[in-house]
């Protein structure tokens, strides 16, 4: 009681009016409140005594306007929350309110038209959007199962025997959001499953990552890495030209010689035959 009659008496003796609050330098001063030129001739008032000593109603203004400093801060705080908070909620559907009728208008056919026209705008812009959404969902679902399709196809052409129990190891240690940016984001998702089951360290790193962004990245990464691998480690096969050359030459003299013999035995001159062998070196 004998603090907020200490406020009251402040408040009857104050002959001026108190500096509206500042929150920052940019702020505008409240409208109502002006500042009083001290009269002519008039000392200006001090906050303190004549001994120095700041007076009781100045400190307690001083603190009342702290406390309106601090309840405006807290307000603009929770003003800014909750316009995050209601961005964030999903924006309701409209909906179709039930058909006009004639008598919500007194039968005055004029105004029932309208409404009517208004109504049937309304139903075909929201039947336009169930249709485009259905649309959407049915390219999604057909987009999927392309996917789907086509990393079963390739998981199989690689020709391994543990397929599943790589994709069962990389599923255990990748969350199910982690698990689809992989699938997606890869470019050839089923080699890059099966590489990082065969290497434990890169796929704990990579479970570590939580920001979907970096986690792209570092999937790009290693699938830039894992290609470098693949296109370096293996030696080009060495070109049988030479061997498959030598045997259709062979194949092509045996078949010619052949062909001599038949004619030496018709006619008994086998001259032919002697200076093949030798061109040849056929002994």
């Amino acid at each position: 009681m004998e603090q907020l009659d200490e406020v009251n008496t402040a408040l009857e003796n104050q002959t001026t009016a108190p500096p509206a609050p500042v929150l920052f330098d940019d702020e505008p001063e409240v409208e109502g409140e002006e500042k009083r030129e001290p009269e002519s001739g008039a000392a200006p008032e001090s906050a303190e005594s004549d001994n120095g000593q700041q007076q009781p109603e100045s400190r307690t203004f001083q603190e009342m306007r702290k406390n309106f400093n601090g309840a405006l801060k807290d307000k603009r705080r929770l003003e800014r929350e909750l316009e995050e908070i209601r961005a964030k909620l999903p924006k309701p559907e409209p909906t179709l309110g039930p058909k006009p009728t004639l008598d919500q208008y007194d039968y005055d056919e004029t105004k029932f038209e309208q409404a009517y026209d208004r109504w049937m705008e309304q139903k075909k812009a929201l039947d336009d959007a169930d249709r485009d959404k259905l649309e959407a969902q049915r390219k999604q679902q057909e987009e999927l199962e392309n996917f789907q399709r086509s990393y079963r196809t390739r998981a199989e052409s690689l020709g391994v025997s543990d397929f599943q129990e790589a994709e069962a190891e990389v599923g255990a240690m990748l969350n199910q959001t982690q698990t689809g940016l992989l699938m997606r984001g890869a470019d050839d998702a089923a080699v890059l499953v099966y590489a990082l089951s065969k290497s434990p360290e890169r796929l704990i790193e990579l479970s570590r990552i939580t920001d979907p962004v970096k986690f792209t990245v570092a999937v790009a990464k290693l699938e830039m890495n894992l290609s470098a691998r693949k296109s370096t480690s293996r030696p080009a096969p060495e070109p049988r030209v030479s061997s498959e050359r030598s045997s259709t030459a062979h194949s092509a003299s045996s078949s010619a010689l052949e062909k001599l013999r038949d004619e030496a035995a018709r006619t008994g001159d086998h001259s032919k035959v002697v200076a093949y062998k030798r061109q040849h070196g056929i002994k």
